[in-house]
């Protein structure tokens, strides 16, 4: 696979010229575009990389950054290398530098006070040198008396933090540094932020070092000296590799293949990185438009990726920006002139095509990217169910969640479409989006009980729709009876539900998604004979040990379990009356009747109690306080169970039937 052109580079940090100055005598920058991620790197990373390199030998391996090279500066001789990923490594190596020049400028100026100026001048003429290069592997001249950092952070609270440490470190003065906007200098806001906290980590490590661990040169200060460069010697040779591209494609898919000692970037990251830096990049000097569509992203992702502040698992992000594309690709298509390359209509399945089809569309108009994906996130939380908008039914909204929960996140695609389209496709009340949900609802929980389709026909089903929607001009009712047809052609319209049947009558409860369906269809049993009465079964509670987990779960009627290596008296008794109902007291025929039967629909039910109803006795699970007949489903889902004096095989049939007729109402089609 060819990725464009790439070459690499082992730098030790300052000795060979990474912080120096390349075989050419150019002095390398770089530059962390704004589009990259804040610093987010903390303790257990500072400690890591400080240990790393002061416990090792010289020449320890760090990791490995990719950048971008963006060309020489002929006036002042720096080539300016654009990082793709590596920057919260490069930013933390210039703190740590930054950590060892203060601290040696400071011990530098004890000695001036406490030496003889003979004394002083011989201290000088040993490490002026070293103190210099040091110097230089943080600033270097930009001309005209000013001067600029190595390391440029993204955003302006970073920059702000990263230039106030250089001023107060004695590297630099505001004077002196080539910078044309004003600088925060809240200190004590700042103390609070990452940057800052990384500085005083290295510089607290860096005393700790020098003065001894049990303050043994505490009031030498030479010895201080000596062992600070001892460290600034370990940083100095340490390894680093340099990765060079020559795209942002390239770079971005050569990151794919790196296992980094950093935080991993997202699908989106490699969307965002492409698409604010060709927005940057157009609109030049217009830096405050720019910030502006740059927090404005960072508040889009947010919206479609968080829930009361939280992330929210599965790859929403890359869902999102897939759901996207595949929604409005024939849109994209559309507005390519006739003799340019148009995007390919291919379906998006790997993360590598996805990134390339998102930036043909940049490349042509990063403006028209930007509003198509803000608007795409105005309707994306609604179809998720996390926000149920001023003009969304709580119908509506649950019938979102229900699809959410019903993993149905594949027809996304279609949802988006929709809504967006909802007035030109004459699709305007809540009804209808609940009536195409209901049908979406039905066709997943079959799809996740019999596996049919299969997952990978899925995108096809949906993208393949909204072509046909375009092409027929369906409108309103049209559109939800169509929708119907294909749905169950995907299924296999000549079915009439016996599949479905079949695969309710085995065993339904395993591991794995059939346990998502098997649980959301008890729950909507439930709900369908509540029906006015309210109770939340979809209710979560948090444990530390457990995470979030549902206070209603699946309860065995029939227990999984009929054997255990320790028992009490009374554990004893509910077994022996198990076994005496499923075989008239023969052990062996009691656990065939029990593996026959315990997974199969009618065993299964709702509870809140399940800990507790553990493998009793059927007569103590129906009386006992949180049992059957004490639940608020007893008269509904468990009214059955209720009713019944001894609970077997021919309990379970029973059972299963009557329930199968209900799920075939609730979810028809």
């Amino acid at each position: 696979m060819s990725i464009g052109t790439i070459s690499a580079h082992g730098y030790e940090l300052t000795d060979n010229n990474l912080f120096k100055s390349n075989k050419e005598g150019n002095q390398f920058v770089f530059e962390i575009p704004m589009y990259q991620r804040p610093y987010v790197w903390r303790k257990d990373n500072w400690e890591d990389l400080f240990n790393d390199i002061t416990d090792n030998e010289s020449g320890y391996f760090i990791g490995a950054i990719i950048c971008i090279n963006h060309g020489t500066n002929s006036s002042n001789n720096y080539t300016v290398y654009e990082v793709v990923d590596g920057q919260q490594r490069l930013t933390t190596l210039s703190l740590f530098l930054s950590a060892i020049y203060k601290e040696l400028i400071d011990r530098k100026e004890i000695l001036r006070k406490k030496l003889s100026s003979e004394e002083f001048e011989t201290f000088l003429e040993n490490n002026s040198g070293k103190f210099t290069q040091l110097k230089n592997s943080l600033i270097i001249s930009s001309g005209g008396g000013k001067f600029r950092t190595r390391v440029f952070p993204q955003n302006k609270d970073n920059v702000d933090d990263y230039l106030n440490i250089l001023i107060s470190s004695k590297l630099i003065t505001e004077a002196t540094l080539d910078y044309k906007e004003k600088i925060d200098k809240n200190p004590d806001g700042r103390r609070l932020h990452l940057i800052t906290k990384a500085y005083e980590y290295f510089a607290e490590r860096i005393v700790e070092y020098a003065e001894g661990y049990n303050g043994e040169y505490k009031d030498d200060t030479n010895e201080q000296i000596h062992r600070i460069l001892e460290i600034l010697s370990k940083v100095n040779s340490s390894q680093l590799v340099m990765i060079v591209a020559d795209s942002h494609l390239s770079a971005n898919i050569l990151f794919e293949t790196l296992n980094n000692r950093g935080t991993p970037l997202t699908i989106t990251d490699l969307i965002k990185n492409r698409l604010l830096s060709q927005l940057k990049e157009d609109f030049g000097k217009n830096k405050k438009d720019f910030e502006k569509y740059s927090q404005q992203f960072i508040e889009i992702i947010d919206g479609v990726t968080k829930k009361n502040g939280k992330d929210i698992p599965g790859g929403e992000q890359e869902r999102f920006f897939r759901h996207s594309y595949n929604a409005f690709r024939t849109e994209w298509n559309s507005k390519y002139p006739s003799n340019d390359k148009k995007i390919p209509t291919f379906l998006i399945g790997k993360r590598a095509t996805l990134y390339e089809s998102y930036i043909k569309m940049i490349e042509f108009d990063p403006v028209a990217v930007f509003e198509q994906i803000k608007n795409c996130a105005k309707i994306y939380p609604l179809i998720q169910g996390l926000t149920g908008g001023k003009n969304i039914s709580t119908s509506l909204e649950k019938a979102y969640q229900d699809l959410s929960r019903i993993n149905g996140t594949t027809s996304y695609t279609l949802l988006l479409y929709l809504v967006k389209n909802s007035k030109s496709l004459n699709l305007n009340s809540n009804d209808d989006f609940e009536k195409i949900c209901q049908l979406l609802i039905s066709f997943f929980v079959r799809r996740i009980l019999t596996d049919i389709p299969q997952s990978n026909m899925l995108d096809p089903v949906f993208i393949n729709f909204i072509e046909e929607i375009e092409k027929n001009n369906y409108k309103g009712d049209s559109i939800h009876e169509n929708l119907a047809r294909i749905l169950k052609e995907a299924y296999g319209k000549d079915d009439n539900d016996e599949r479905l049947k079949s695969r309710l009558s085995e065993d339904v409860y395993s591991k794995g998604s059939a346990n998502t369906a098997i649980r959301f269809v008890l729950v909507k049993l439930a709900e369908y004979y509540l029906k006015k009465e309210s109770v939340d079964l979809w209710k979560k509670a948090h444990n530390e040990n457990k995470g979030d987990f549902y206070n209603w779960t699946i309860e065995h009627v029939l227990p999984q379990t009929l054997t255990a290596k320790k028992l009490t008296s009374k554990q004893k008794s509910w077994i022996e009356d198990w076994i005496k109902v499923l075989g008239n007291g023969n052990e062996t025929k009691a656990l065939e009747v029990q593996s026959d039967n315990v997974n199969k629909l009618g065993n299964l039910t709702l509870t809140a109690s399940n800990a507790e109803l553990g493998n009793r006795s059927f007569a103590e699970k129906k009386t006992m306080k949180g049992g059957y007949l004490d639940s608020i489903l007893s008269k509904n889902l468990n009214s059955y169970i209720c009713e019944q004096d001894v609970w077997g095989a021919e309990q379970v049939q029973a059972r299963t039937d009557l329930l199968i007729k209900d799920i075939l109402e609730i979810f028809k089609w």
